[in-house]
């Protein structure tokens, strides 16, 4: 881990493909620490958020970390699983956001991401 203004956390390869924060942190994957995006969204006085970037780059990522963050853990998920997700990230310096806000809400996640393959 490097610190400074953004932390790079080093794995053992780079996660291209893969749309899961969850995945992509248990899979000991290269990945740069957006989790102060978390704290943004939360500070933000807007009632509706739209994220809007260039194709591949890292929306739905962001959104599952999101969604792993402010999610009520349903079984076999649990909160000890979530909170190991989040150590050593840059969001667990505001404990005072982390304690008000981690898996308090409930939340719907809708990905519009379709994998179709067709053999022919």
């Amino acid at each position: 881990m490097l610190d400074g203004t953004a932390t790079l956390f080093a794995g053992k390869s780079i996660p291209i493909g893969w749309d899961s924060f969850g995945e992509i942190v248990n899979g000991g994957c290269t990945f740069l620490d957006k989790t102060s995006l978390i704290s943004e969204f939360i500070e933000c006085n807007s009632k509706v958020s739209l994220v809007v970037r260039p194709r591949r780059f890292g929306k739905t990522i962001n959104l599952t970390m999101l969604r792993d963050f402010f999610s009520i853990p349903i079984h076999p998920d649990n909160e000890d699983y979530r909170r190991e997700l989040f150590n050593d990230t840059k969001i667990m310096g505001r404990l005072d956001l982390f304690d008000k806000h981690f898996c308090k809400y409930p939340v719907i996640f809708l990905s519009l991401k379709v994998w179709y393959y067709f053999y022919v």
